[in-house]
């Protein structure tokens, strides 16, 4: 039996696990580490939970998510960024990188205009999110998942593709190709 992944709906859900887990999470890590990084932390968390969700749909190994989400986890650390909402700008930047680059690959001219419009409405929602109002921002960060899950309206995935099953081996295939010739 094969379950059918909804990417919008998921990316929709998974926006509003974010938004109702971001006060209990900054609850927790504001007095430990300060305001700004606890955002900062808590928007890493749902960006990289998010990115092993792209990685598991679009079939490719969860190992090519590292470098992106190591690189954005070390600005975080090291990046000493007082203003948290350029750190969502890179997040943001960052989870463009793995979902049209690695994850689902288009067309040039096609990600970069889906990204970018996607990256600056989410700009917006960061607007939102790092406002001073603290009720605001866990429905700022489904707004987020909301404007992401936009993606999959500009893309969709039609309804026999199979997420997390990758296609069959071009070498394999190539191999069969070979046996059947050389049995003929």
């Amino acid at each position: 039996m094969t379950a059918t992944i909804h990417p919008l709906r998921t990316t929709i859900l998974v926006g509003l696990g974010a938004g109702l887990l971001f006060l209990p999470l900054s609850s927790l890590l504001t007095p430990l580490v300060g305001w700004p990084a606890a955002l900062s932390i808590i928007l890493w968390t749902a960006m990289a939970a998010y990115s092993l969700l792209l990685a598991r749909w679009s079939g490719r190994m969860r190992k090519i998510m590292v470098f992106p989400l190591v690189l954005l986890l070390l600005i975080l650390v090291f990046g000493r960024l007082e203003f948290p909402l350029a750190f969502g700008i890179l997040a943001l930047v960052t989870l463009s990188w793995i979902r049209s680059a690695l994850c689902f690959r288009r067309p040039l001219f096609q990600a970069l205009a889906a990204e970018t419009l996607l990256c600056l409405a989410g700009t917006g929602a960061l607007l939102a999110f790092f406002s001073p109002s603290l009720p605001g921002r866990p429905f700022a960060i489904w707004i987020l998942f909301l404007i992401q899950a936009l993606y999959f309206v500009f893309f969709p995935v039609s309804a026999d593709q199979q997420f997390g099953k990758p296609g069959p081996d071009a070498f394999e295939l190539a191999r069969r190709q070979a046996d059947k010739i050389l049995s003929v």
